[in-house]
């Protein structure tokens, strides 16, 4: 049986932007209030993340200091009722020119 649940919950207190951070065995994600936040966060993750300097955010259980591998930025979606990838993703092995700018509107279509 597949599981239909989110990968992380929807948004209880209206925030609908997440940047997940992902490496070496985790994945975690932090929320912000809107788009330019969460993009700002993002980028200036993946520049230090560029450099092999460790990124530090913060999770649900507190501050964390990790190497990262990948940046995302993730939109909640009401019309499918699950987060959605807002952006090309940055990734450190394959870092394109699109990462971090917003996918294209008819993407998701």
């Amino acid at each position: 049986m597949t599981d239909t649940r989110p990968l992380y919950p929807a948004p209880a207190d209206g925030v609908r932007w997440r940047v997940l951070y992902e490496g070496s065995g985790f994945s975690m994600a932090e929320t912000h209030p809107d788009e330019d936040t969460a993009y700002a966060a993002a980028r200036a993750a993946a520049e230090r993340a560029a450099t092999g300097e460790q990124v530090s955010f913060v999770s649900r259980i507190g501050p964390a200091l990790k190497t990262v591998l990948g940046v995302s930025i993730l939109h909640w979606s009401d019309e499918v009722g699950d987060w959605r990838h807002h952006a090309w993703s940055w990734r450190d092995n394959a870092p394109g020119v699109d990462a971090l700018t917003p996918l294209p509107a008819d993407f998701w279509n």
